[in-house]
């Protein structure tokens, strides 16, 4: 049985939810290099870009502890190879 890895052992919507993380942070760090001081609607870049890249690392972190425990789940199903 040949052995999965990377994302394709976490469900469908949680590999959306990095995408999305990863676009967050991209966002983010897009506002971080504005030369503006505020925006319309969001107010001060630098506190919004910071808040922004915030939530998106903290998704990808979330979403990496679940990969580790996927990865650890299969290897102990799939037991030792000799």
């Amino acid at each position: 049985m040949p052995h999965t890895v990377g994302m394709k052992l976490l469900p469908k919507e949680e590999r959306r939810w990095f995408v999305a993380s990863v676009v967050l942070v991209l966002v983010g760090c897009a506002i971080l290099l504005l030369p503006f001081e505020t925006i319309p609607v969001i107010g001060e870049a630098s506190f919004a870009g910071g808040i922004i890249v915030a939530m998106g690392l903290g998704i990808m972190l979330r979403i990496l502890v679940l990969l580790v425990r996927a990865r650890r789940r299969s290897r102990r199903q799939s037991g030792p190879k000799s």
